[in-house]
């Protein structure tokens, strides 16, 4: 193998608190056993660097391994090197807070953590990774989006983007549209793909083709089948796009080593659990929908991936998530349907149906915070309002005032809209307050503005 320098941020230990400090180095390697070399031959500097004695350092042996190999892993520097993803790679540590796991506790890191570190590389050896299309020095490593196309994921890609990060999105634009990218299709920081991820050959060789232009750093998995009717009809389509879709997606990280997931699950992972708050622990757990049952094997996947080689995920439970751009849900339906009969709406169930409502943007601003300040390795949050939510009456006529004033209105006898559907949940979002946050618009106010929003998406009767 010809010999490649590989720029790493070299773990060492910190006696005093018995967690991690940084510290910089060149290391020439050609296997992973000289990466292991190397690595003894940083700890003993940083040791010497920090006072600790031999007798000391003999004390932190268990650590030492444990730190070898998960450097080794974290920063898959054996795939580095023998498979010649990234020439020239540069490893940045995780965010301060984000992705370090709550066993490895990191001093504050002096720059920012999601910029790739600086080397000094020789003139041909910068114009071939450029060519190659390796990393480039000074950028942030790319943010991973599934289901970007669609209505979380799209708003996810564009704060990112706003931020300073690649995002390297998949989507098989069964929901989502190149509409929904627009501006970002022509960004040179977005990479697109449409990949159909339920294929796990095509989402492994277009992962891992991305993951060796840009190296991915995290992974936020969106991208599920939104039609719940769809898949009680046919159960195929959640075992599909539900759970094979998460399968394949962690199946590709693990085979690159990325060691964060954040991940979209559901209150329909609850069942139906009548009008009492849900709380996180709440159980046991019984989906009465194809979609639901497929979101909790999901988080159960993820569950067995951290205890075996992930080293952390968060689940975020949404409840219902309005806004724009809208493509799916019940507002939307109502607007479309007085497009079409501008003169009455049919609306499935009695209208009684009581639920909570999330604005998309609060959801956006909730999914970060906790990216950010959730500490867990494996973190479960519900993300709500703070009330109990709505009636299916209430959403329809604020939409016939807002589309077709003077329509009337004709409700159904059950008190559901179909089969899978949960009549009556609010959540308990205790947990997620006591780190911080909460949403800036009720049940109510959020459907007003989702309303005016895809009236507007739309367009006018």
């Amino acid at each position: 193998m010809k010999l490649e320098t590989i720029i790493i941020l070299s773990p060492a230990l910190n006696p005093g608190e018995n967690g991690i400090v940084v510290g910089v180095a060149a290391v020439f390697c050609m296997s992973s056993v000289e990466a292991d070399a190397q690595a003894g031959a940083l700890w003993s500097s940083s040791d010497q660097q920090d006072g600790v004695t031999p007798e000391e350092g003999s004390r932190f042996g268990e650590n030492h391994a444990m730190i070898q190999r998960r450097t080794r892993e974290r920063m898959t520097l054996t795939a580095l090197l023998e498979s010649r993803l990234c020439p020239k790679a540069i490893v940045p540590q995780p965010e301060a807070g984000g992705l370090t796991s709550p066993k490895m506790k990191r001093r504050p890191p002096r720059t920012d953590p999601s910029r790739v570190a600086v080397a000094s590389f020789g003139r041909a050896e910068r114009a071939r990774a450029q060519e190659e299309g390796a990393i480039r020095l000074g950028q942030p490593h790319a943010i991973f989006i599934s289901g970007v196309a669609g209505f979380v994921g799209s708003k996810l890609a564009r704060l990112f983007i706003d931020r300073g990060y690649p995002v390297v999105g998949f989507d098989n634009l069964s929901r989502g549209s190149r509409e929904n990218l627009s501006g970002l299709l022509t960004n040179e920081r977005f990479i697109f793909e449409k990949v159909d991820l339920s294929d796990a050959n095509a989402v492994r060789s277009r992962f891992l083709n991305c993951h060796s232009r840009i190296l991915i750093s995290e992974v936020w998995h969106m991208a599920a089948n939104s039609d719940i009717p769809a898949g009680i009809a046919d159960a195929s389509v959640d075992l599909r796009d539900t759970f094979l879709s998460t399968f394949n997606v962690l199946d590709s990280m693990k085979e690159v080593g990325i060691p964060f997931l954040a991940f979209a699950s559901s209150s329909a992972v609850y069942g139906n659990l009548g009008e009492a708050p849900i709380s996180e622990d709440v159980g046991p757990l019984l989906p009465i929908s194809n979609y639901g049952a497929m979101k909790l094997a999901s988080e159960a996947l993820i569950s067995a991936a951290v205890e075996n080689w992930l080293d952390r995920a968060l689940i975020f439970r949404f409840p219902n998530v309005i806004g724009v751009p809208a493509t799916h849900g019940v507002v939307l339906d109502f607007v479309r349907k007085l497009r079409s009969t501008p003169n009455k709406l049919n609306v499935l169930g009695s209208g009684r149906q009581r639920k909570a409502y999330l604005h998309v943007n609060d959801l956006i601003d909730a999914l970060v915070y906790l990216r950010e300040n959730a500490s867990e390795r494996l973190g479960y949050y519900n993300i709500g309002p703070e009330d109990k939510g709505v009636t299916v009456s209430f959403i329809a006529e604020t939409t016939v005032e807002a589309v077709a004033p003077g329509a009337g209105i004709e409700y159904g006898v059950e008190d559901r809209g179909w089969t899978g559907d949960v009549p009556r949940f609010s959540y308990d979002i205790a947990k997620i307050r006591a780190l911080g946050w909460r949403p800036q618009l009720g049940s109510a106010d959020a459907v007003r503005k989702a309303v005016v929003e895809i009236v507007g998406q739309e367009g006018h009767l």
